[in-house]
């Protein structure tokens, strides 16, 4: 009776390690391309980049209208599902790049101006993940986007030398 227990316990273990295994592997994703596809059921979209790097190293201060004079990062989103969606754009921090580049000093997302598509500028929150942007997309549409970033004008002496990697994630609910 106790070896029956055991048997049943292992197999019971096994199976919930599989299901686990399985369902992680179906859902996890690792990006290896500026494009990111998502989908489930009748909602899927459709993250791309230009593939330029979102970054600010060796940066100094600027005013808001240079700040909004220089090239912008763009990307796009497409709805490429059966049913309209409220979306919210990210801009975090991108750990792996910082890893990658080996980066001492981080520069404080406090220092950090933005501006999405000519609207308001705004400035970063040292929170670690701010969101810039909020709406809906249709069905079957794609919206593009150009983000600027540069560090604040009255920014002091602690920014030189620091480095700021961002990446851009969406949010659909």
């Amino acid at each position: 009776m106790k070896m029956k227990k055991i048997f049943i316990l292992s197999l019971a273990v096994l199976l919930s390690l599989l299901i686990i295994g399985i369902s992680y592997a179906h859902f996890s994703a690792s990006a290896q391309s500026t494009t990111q596809y998502f989908s489930t059921g009748d909602f899927s979209f459709t993250l791309t980049e230009d593939g330029g790097k979102l970054n600010l190293a060796s940066s100094y201060p600027l005013s808001d209208s240079e700040g909004i004079a220089t090239n912008p990062y763009t990307f796009s989103v497409t709805n490429t599902g059966d049913i309209d969606a409220n979306y919210q754009i990210i801009l975090k921090e991108d750990q792996e790049a910082i890893d990658n580049c080996g980066c001492t000093k981080i520069l404080d997302m406090n220092n950090i101006k933005y501006q999405l598509d000519g609207g308001e500028i705004g400035l970063l929150s040292s929170s670690g993940n701010q969101v810039i942007a909020q709406g809906s997309i249709n069905a079957d549409e794609n919206k593009n986007f150009s983000l600027r970033i540069w560090l604040k004008e009255d920014s002091g002496n602690e920014v030189l030398g620091t480095h700021f990697h961002g990446k851009i994630q969406v949010v659909f609910y």
